[in-house]
C-alpha cells in the first residue's frame, strides 16, 4: 500500500497503473526546482484520452485543473505540485529524456491489474495499429527512442503470456522538422538524430493482446477490433524460442537471491526454481557432507558404534570448515556465522541393502531406513549440543525455534544431497537412491569435456560366482538391458536384491524418502526414475502421492525424455525394445530434379541484384541463388560465394528445420551495412547482404528489420509503384499468395565492380579500361 496525499490511491489499481504509463509514454516529469510539475501531452486526436485522464487526475489531486492548447494542435495537462512529483517518483518515474525511459520498478511487482492498466497508458500513447493490405499481416506496435524501456515492456508482456519482437527501425540524422517559436519569438526547427525503436506483437499473440489488454483511445481500439484471427490454425504461433547458442560470456557478478514462499522466480522472462535439499537464507551457503554407507557393513552386520562415531567427527568437521571456509562476501560470511548451518547426509544406501541381502522395495528396508537415519540425527544433534557447552551457541540461538530447547551449535545438522559426483568418487552407490542398473554409463558432455564411463556392479559378478551362477552369456544378458528382474534364468531372491530404479514402482521411491526425511532437518534430494512408456496419469500420480506425504520436494525423470542423459541403462548399443534404431543420413538434404521457388529483383548499393529462393516439396528453403554484376567481376563472385555458402547450410541436416536456419541467416545478414545505401527508412538497403536478408524475410514473412510481404505498410513511390518485386515465382505449399513489391524506389547511381583501392562498388570497364567513378583510380 501507499501513503495517501489527498485523493490518490493507497493501493495498486488499473486506474493508477494507466496513469503511470500514460506518463511514461507521453507525460513528462519536472523536479528540483520551483516549476516542479507532473504534465501530460494529447493531441487533438485524443481527446477521449484527455477527458478520461483529467477526471482521474483532477479527482486525485482534488482540483479542477484544465488543458492548456498548445501550437501543432496538442494541449498540456500540468500539475504544478512537489507532493504528486514526489509521489510518481517513489513509484520509480524519472525524469530523463526519451533515450533513456524505462519501465518503472514497482511496475514489476505490481498487480496484475496494474500491470494490464499501465500497458494500456504506454500503448494508448505511443502504440498503434500496423495496416496490411493482407487481411491477417497487421500487427501492433510501439515506438519509443529507448530501446531499455520495449525490453522491459517485453518482459511485461511475456509474464501475461504475448511474445513479442523488438525491431531497429533508426534511420540517418535529419534536421529542419517541426518548427518552433523559442522565448524570443524566433522560429527555429527540430533536428532528429534518426534513433527509433518498434516493439511488434504479431499473429495470435496480436489476438490475446486484444483480448486482455487493447487501446485506451476509441478510434485504436476499433481499429483493433477490425483485424480478424487467423484463419488457418496450423499457422498458430508457438510460444518457443530456439536456443541458437550459448557463449562464454566471460566472469560477471552474480548474486544469490532465496524467494521464500513459492522458492521460484521469473528472471529475464524465465521461471527458475531453487535448490531442493537445501533451502537458504539471503547471502546463506550450504556446508554439506555425506558418510557413505556402504563402508559400515560388515559379515552381515551393521557396525552402529563405528556409525555413531563418524557422525560426531563429522559434525565437528563440518563445523570447523565454518570457520576456514574463504567467503566471497562480507554478507555470506555473517550469514553463515550467525546459524551456522551444517548438513550431514548418507550415500551408499543400495548398497547397504545389497550387503544386508535386503530388497529395496520391502517392509524391511523402510525399517532399516528409519533406524539408521534416526541414528545419525540423534548422534548429531547430541554432538551439536556438545558442542554448543564447549564453542558456544549459534549467534542467532535465542532468536531461533531452538530458544527454549537445549542449546545447539548449528541451526540445523542434516540434509541429504544427491553425491552423484561424490559417489563415484567413493566408489558407492548415490544418496539414498537404489542402483540405476546392474550395467549402466555415465556421460558427461559439453563444449569442455565429452567423458563415457561404464560401470558393471561387482556386487552382482561376486553373488553369481558365489553361487556359480556367472557365464558370459548370462553377463551379455545383463548388459544388453542394464536390469535383471525379467531374466528368468536367475533366482527370484537374486532378482528382488538387485531390483533397479527403473523396476522399483515408484510408491517406494516415495516411501524411502518419507521415512529418510523424517529424521532429516533439511531436506532431502531424491530422483524418481521412471520408464520411457510411463503414463501423464503416472506421473500425477507420484507427484500427489508425494505431496501428501511429508516430503519436501521431489524430482521425476522419465528414461529418454532428453536426446542426452548422465545415466543410460546397459552397456551395448542396442537400443531398449520400443524404440526404433535411428536411420542413418546423409549429411545433405538431396536436391530433387526439379524444385519450385521465387526470384526477387532488388535494387543493391553494387547493382540491380536477382535473389531465387528454392523450396523442396515440404515447402522448406532449400538452396538460394545471388545473381548482381557483370560475370566474372568481383561482386558477382561474391554474390556466388553468399549463395553457395547459404544453399549448404540450408541442406544441412539438424536439430532445427530449414526454415528456422533461413531466418537465423536473415537475422544474421540483416542491417550490414557498406559505403552505399539505396533507400531510406526501414526499407534502406545498406548492402547486398542486407537486401538477401529481406528477400528471404519477405519470402517467409519473418518481420525481419521491418521486412515484411505487406508493402503498404512502407508507403508508395512518387509513381505509385514499388521497385522492388517478384519476377518469378511457383505456389508455396501453404498456398501463399504472390508476393507484391516491397522496397521503396530510389535513384539508383551506377553500379560496377569492387575498386581495389577505396572499395566502392564503382569500379566500371569504359573506354577499353577500368575506371574508379568513386575515387578517380584507374587501371590503365
Amino acid at each position: 500500500s501507499f501513503e495517501t496525499i489527498n485523493n490518490f490511491p493507497n493501493k495498486w489499481t488499473k486506474e493508477l497503473g494507466q496513469v503511470l504509463g500514460l506518463l511514461i509514454g507521453d507525460g513528462w516529469l519536472r523536479n528540483g526546482d520551483k516549476n516542479c510539475r507532473v504534465g501530460f501531452t494529447f493531441s487533438e486526436q485524443d481527446t477521449d484520452l484527455l477527458i478520461r485522464f483529467k477526471n482521474i487526475i483532477n479527482r486525485w489531486y482534488g482540483r479542477e485543473i484544465k488543458e492548456v492548447k498548445r501550437p501543432r494542435n496538442t494541449y498540456h495537462l500540468s500539475y504544478h505540485s512537489q507532493e504528486m512529483v514526489d509521489l510518481f517518483m517513489n513509484f520509480g518515474v524519472k525524469s530523463v529524456i526519451a533515450e533513456e525511459k524505462t519501465v518503472p520498478e514497482s511496475i514489476f511487482s505490481a498487480t496484475e491489474d496494474a500491470v494490464v492498466g499501465f500497458l494500456q497508458g504506454l500503448f494508448s500513447a505511443d502504440g498503434t495499429v500496423r495496416d496490411s493490405k493482407k487481411s491477417n499481416s497487421d500487427w501492433v506496435a510501439l515506438t519509443s527512442k529507448s530501446e531499455r524501456l520495449l525490453k522491459d515492456v517485453q518482459l511485461l508482456l511475456l509474464n501475461l503470456g504475448i511474445k513479442s519482437r523488438i525491431f531497429d527501425r533508426s534511420r540517418d540524422e535529419r534536421s529542419g522538422m517541426f518548427p518552433y517559436k523559442d522565448k524570443k519569438g524566433n522560429i527555429k526547427t527540430y533536428t532528429t538524430d534518426g534513433v527509433l525503436y518498434e516493439l511488434g506483437i504479431f499473429g495470435d499473440f496480436r489476438e490475446k493482446f486484444k483480448n486482455e489488454i487493447g487501446f485506451l483511445n476509441i478510434d485504436k481500439q476499433k481499429h483493433l477490433e477490425n483485424t480478424r484471427p487467423r484463419k488457418n490454425r496450423r499457422l498458430q504461433d508457438q510460444f518457443v524460442d530456439i536456443v541458437v547458442e550459448i557463449k562464454n560470456a566471460g566472469i560477471q557478478n552474480v548474486y544469490d537471491v532465496t524467494e521464500p514462499i513459492s522458492h521460484s522466480m521469473i528472471a529475464n522472462g524465465l521461471v527458475v526454481h531453487q535448490c531442493g535439499e537445501q533451502p537458504l537464507y539471503p547471502f546463506d551457503a550450504c556446508n554439506l557432507g555425506s558418510i557413505f554407507l556402504t563402508y559400515f557393513v560388515k559379515d552381515g552386520d551393521i557396525l552402529w558404534d563405528e556409525l555413531r562415531d563418524v557422525t560426531r567427527k563429522s559434525v565437528r568437521f563440518l563445523d570447523n570448515v565454518i570457520e576456514v571456509n574463504p567467503y566471497p562476501l562480507e554478507q555470506i560470511r555473517n550469514t553463515v556465522f550467525a546459524i551456522r548451518r551444517i548438513g550431514l547426509g548418507i550415500g551408499g544406501w543400495a548398497d547397504m541393502l545389497l550387503e544386508l541381502g535386503i530388497p529395496y522395495d520391502s517392509n524391511e528396508a523402510l525399517d532399516l531406513a528409519e533406524k539408521v537415519m534416526k541414528t545419525i540425527q540423534e548422534t548429531a544433534v547430541d554432538e551439536t549440543e556438545k558442542l554448543a557447552k564447549i564453542r558456544g551457541v549459534f549467534p542467532l540461538f535465542k532468536d531461533s525455534i531452538y530458544k527454549k530447547d537445549k542449546p545447539r551449535r548449528n541451526s540445523t545438522v542434516t540434509t541429504i544431497a544427491p553425491t552423484g559426483t561424490i559417489s563415484i568418487i567413493a566408489g558407492a552407490s548415490s544418496g539414498i537412491e537404489p542402483l540405476f542398473a546392474i550395467a549402466f554409463q555415465h556421460i558427461v558432455k559439453d563444449k569442455h569435456l565429452d567423458r563415457k564411463l561404464t560401470f558393471v556392479n561387482p556386487k552382482f559378478e561376486e553373488v553369481l560366482k558365489s553361487q556359480n551362477l556367472w557365464s558370459q552369456e548370462l553377463m551379455d544378458k545383463v548388459g544388453e538391458k542394464g536390469v535383471v528382474r525379467h531374466i528368468e534364468e536367475l533366482p527370484q531372491k537374486i532378482r528382488d536384491i538387485f531390483g533397479t530404479a527403473h523396476e522399483i514402482d515408484p510408491e517406494w521411491h516415495i516411501k524411502t524418502q518419507d521415512v529418510f526425511q523424517k529424521y532429516t532437518e533439511n531436506a532431502v534430494s531424491k530422483t524418481i526414475n521412471l520408464r520411457h512408456d510411463v503414463t501423464v496419469e503416472d506421473i500425477k500420480n507420484v507427484y500427489l502421492q508425494a505431496w501428501n506425504s511429508d516430503c519436501k520436494g521431489i524430482t521425476v525423470f522419465r528414461d529418454g525424455c532428453k536426446n542426452a542423459q548422465v545415466l543410460n541403462l546397459g552397456i551395448k548399443n542396442d537400443l531398449p525394445a520400443g524404440r526404433q534404431e535411428e536411420v542413418k543420413e546423409e549429411p545433405l538434404r538431396h536436391r530433387p530434379y526439379m524444385v519450385h521457388g521465387s526470384t526477387y529483383r532488388m535494387n543493391t548499393p553494387v547493382g540491380t541484384a536477382f535473389i531465387t529462393i528454392n523450396e523442396d516439396n515440404l515447402g522448406e528453403p532449400l538452396e538460394v541463388f545471388i545473381n548482381v554484376g557483370k560475370a566474372g567481376s568481383d561482386v558477382a563472385a561474391m554474390a556466388e560465394a553468399l549463395g553457395r555458402t547459404i544453399s549448404t547450410t540450408l541442406k544441412f541436416r539438424g536439430g532445427i528445420s530449414a526454415k528456422e536456419k533461413a531466418k537465423e541467416i536473415a537475422e544474421q545478414l540483416s542491417g550490414i551495412g557498406g559505403r552505399r545505401s539505396i533507400g531510406f527508412g526501414p526499407t534502406k538497403i545498406r548492402s547486398l547482404p542486407d537486401a538477401i536478408a529481406g528477400a528471404i524475410s519477405v519470402h517467409y514473412n519473418f518481420g525481419i528489420n521491418g521486412y515484411h510481404n505487406s508493402p503498404n505498410i512502407f508507403g508508395e513511390t512518387q509513381n505509385g509503384k514499388v521497385e522492388t518485386e517478384v519476377v518469378a515465382t511457383q505456389p508455396h505449399i501453404e498456398d501463399k499468395p504472390v508476393q507484391e513489391g516491397l522496397f521503396l524506389h530510389a535513384t539508383v547511381q551506377k553500379a560496377g565492380d569492387i575498386c581495389p583501392s577505396c572499395g566502392a562498388s564503382a569500379l566500371v570497364f569504359e573506354e577499353g579500361c577500368s575506371k574508379c567513378h568513386a575515387c578517380g583510380h584507374s587501371e590503365c
